[in-house]
Formats: structure tokens, C-alpha cells, sequence
């Protein structure tokens, strides 16, 4: 059963498995849906559940960032999806970040009713610029 309404949402977000190495890369995903208590992401390798993952988002200044439990992990045959349960939740900040992604998808759909087709990252970038208070130089 399902607590939170899920909002989809494909963005580039940032995950980093909490035992890997200090220096080790941060891994981009594509976020697929977040809500209040958690998100999916996409990614192409798996990911035990029970884990730990570190999330950054980053929609907004500061960018959202989290701690979350890995839940479950499904093979789609392309690579995997990945469901994270927040440890915290920070219900300002969740509610900001869904604002903005629901500001974003209605912006991507008026670009296209002008012709133009943008993705989520041009789309979110745009966005912020415009709205979000954040500069080009940023």
C-alpha cells in the first residue's frame, strides 16, 4: 500500500553507495518518481537492498540531500530500478522539491505546445534560471 503519491520525474540526480571509498566517484542516475517518503531512480547496475545510499538533488540552492534505504531492486532487462525509502524526511524541503518539479513538467509542456521539445535537464536548467533565482553562472 502506498503512503505518498508518487510524482514521475526524470532528472539527473546524484547517488553514492555509502560504503564505497571517500574518493570514489559520485554515480549520476535518472530519477524516475520521488515522493515525501522516498524515490526511484534508474540505474545500470543493482543495488542491495538494505543499503545505504547518499541522494543529491539538485533542483534548488542548496541542493536537496538525504540519506536513504535501499527497499527493493528490479531487473527491467535494460538495468535496474533502484527504490530508496528516506531515512529523514524534511518535509520543507520535500514540498519545495516537488513544487519545482511539478513547476518544471508544466513548463516542459508549454515549450512543446511552442515547438520546442526539451528534456528534463535543459528543461530544469531553463527553469531555475528563470525562476528558480539561480544565475547562468552557477
Amino acid at each position: 500500500m502506498r503512503f505518498h503519491i508518487r510524482h514521475v520525474f526524470d532528472v539527473t540526480i546524484q547517488c553514492m553507495t555509502l560504503y564505497m571509498r571517500v574518493d570514489a566517484p559520485v554515480s549520476r542516475r535518472t530519477l524516475k518518481d520521488l515522493s515525501e517518503g522516498g524515490l526511484c531512480f534508474k540505474s545500470r547496475l543493482p543495488h542491495a537492498e538494505g543499503s545505504t545510499v547518499y541522494i543529491r538533488i539538485p533542483l534548488q540552492k542548496p541542493p536537496f540531500e538525504t540519506r536513504g534505504t535501499v527497499t527493493w531492486c528490479r531487473d527491467t532487462g535494460s538495468g535496474y530500478e533502484v527504490g530508496v525509502r528516506f531515512e529523514e524526511k524534511p518535509v520543507d524541503l520535500m514540498l519545495r522539491l516537488v513544487g519545482q518539479a511539478c513547476h518544471i513538467k508544466h513548463y516542459m509542456r508549454q515549450e512543446r505546445r511552442q515547438g520546442r521539445k526539451l528534456g528534463t535537464d535543459q528543461a530544469t536548467r531553463e527553469w531555475l534560471m528563470k525562476y528558480g533565482g539561480i544565475s547562468s553562472a552557477a
